[in-house]
């Protein structure tokens, strides 16, 4: 559990060490779109994918293009875009993904992908949504 701690503290660290390396501006983050969507701050965004995670203890955290090893809640460092995102899922061994949208995003990547909306309105502007 300590060497798994340690990881995420690098993960973490890590993403901080690149924007600042590269001038990027962490208040971009959340997104427009987060924000018309009732998302305030990048805590809120954080929040809603600590929630997305369930009850389950982390086990593993996978640098970019590292293998799966262990069943159970793998943290996996990615930028969040959604075609990146998804690409390193792949790498990692991902066979489907599972994917979250709020607003309805057009993405439509190389690994089978589940939209999953909680919004009705959401639901209603993609054609490609499977209606359950």
């Amino acid at each position: 559990m300590k060497e798994t701690f340690g990881k995420l503290v690098t993960m973490v660290n890590d993403f901080k060490q690149y924007f600042i390396a590269h001038n990027q501006p962490i208040y971009e983050n959340p997104s427009p779109g987060n924000k018309a969507g009732g998302i305030t701050t990048l805590e809120d965004k954080s929040l809603g994918c600590t929630q997305k995670a369930g009850s389950s203890q982390v086990v593993d955290v996978l640098r970019y293009g590292e293998r799966l090893k262990t069943h159970g809640l793998n943290l996996l460092s990615a930028p969040g875009n959604d075609a990146v995102a998804t690409s390193a899922l792949a790498g990692a061994g991902c066979h489907m993904v599972l994917f979250s949208t709020g607003r309805g995003t057009p993405y439509g990547g190389f690994v089978p992908t589940v939209k999953i909306a909680t919004q009705q309105r959401t639901g209603g502007k993609e054609k490609t949504l499977d209606r359950l």
